[in-house]
């Protein structure tokens, strides 16, 4: 089954490329959660600019804000990002919070 992705809740999109760090890679610390049990769910970042993904978690599967932090590789840009969250149980809220840094 395919993943289905949403932008997080209240999310800012970012403009980054990858010389805004000193390797070309950010960290994204961020926690996700289901309101359903046995959801499993994932965070990435998105560039928007051109569809593709910077970075993406390992599966989360909790019912309360779990670590789903991942390093992600920027595009040479500059690009748009957005945090998303996703999962591949459809019907199911998927909750995500987080932040990117300079890694």
């Amino acid at each position: 089954m395919a993943w289905s992705w949403t932008d997080v809740a209240n999310f800012v999109e970012i403009e980054l490329r990858d010389t805004d760090t000193e390797t070309g890679k950010v960290f994204v610390t961020a926690d996700a959660w289901s309101r359903d049990a046995g959801v499993t769910m994932r965070v990435r970042l998105q560039n928007v600019t051109d569809n593709t993904t910077a970075g993406e978690s390992a599966d989360v599967t909790s019912t309360v804000p779990a670590d789903a932090s991942f390093q992600a590789t920027l595009a040479t840009g500059p690009e748009r990002y957005r945090l998303q969250v996703g999962s591949e149980t459809s019907g199911v809220r998927v909750f995500a919070i987080g932040m990117v840094t300079s890694s």
